[in-house]
């Protein structure tokens, strides 16, 4: 059960709910992060990937894949692959899931300037926060999402 007193129970229920405010928040960054990303003529899947690669040289694409699986299918995540290559941002060694992907000289310099940006993008998203303020944030969204979790039937997806 919550710990706070009578008051403030009743303004949290008359508060906007946290599925609303988070699924704004998501839906804002999205586009937000999707209208930065365009002018490198790239979306957030690109990016994602370009920095997993970034941070992790030599990944496996199958790796990738399952990672990824989540957030995209796999044909998604296979076409990514071919459209970070075309580009010439992308090199690919191997053959099948075996593959090897690293970002070539190009990609390196295209995956700072979007780095370089998406700084700016978390500096106006905490215009007035406290890197503390975030942390809490995410922690009670983390505590709520678990808390609910305990509740879900066994082997959800």
């Amino acid at each position: 059960m919550p710990v706070d007193d009578t008051a403030i129970r009743e303004q949290a229920q008359a508060a906007k709910p946290i599925g609303f405010v988070a699924r704004r928040l998501d839906e804002t960054v999205t586009e937000y992060v999707g209208n930065l990303l365009a002018g490198f003529g790239a979306e957030r899947r690109h990016w994602q990937m370009m920095r997993r690669v970034h941070e992790q040289p030599g990944l496996a694409v199958g790796e990738y894949v399952e990672s990824a699986r989540v957030f995209y299918a796999e044909e998604s995540v296979l076409a990514t692959v071919e459209e970070l290559r075309e580009r010439g941002w992308l090199a690919v060694t191997g053959s099948g899931e075996d593959r090897l992907m690293t970002l070539t000289a190009e990609g390196e310099s295209t995956f700072s300037a979007m780095a370089a940006e998406q700084e700016g993008t978390w500096d106006r998203m905490l215009d007035g926060l406290s890197y503390a303020d975030y942390l809490t944030v995410v922690r009670l969204l983390e505590a709520m999402t678990e808390n609910l979790e305990r509740h879900l039937p066994a082997g959800r997806a």
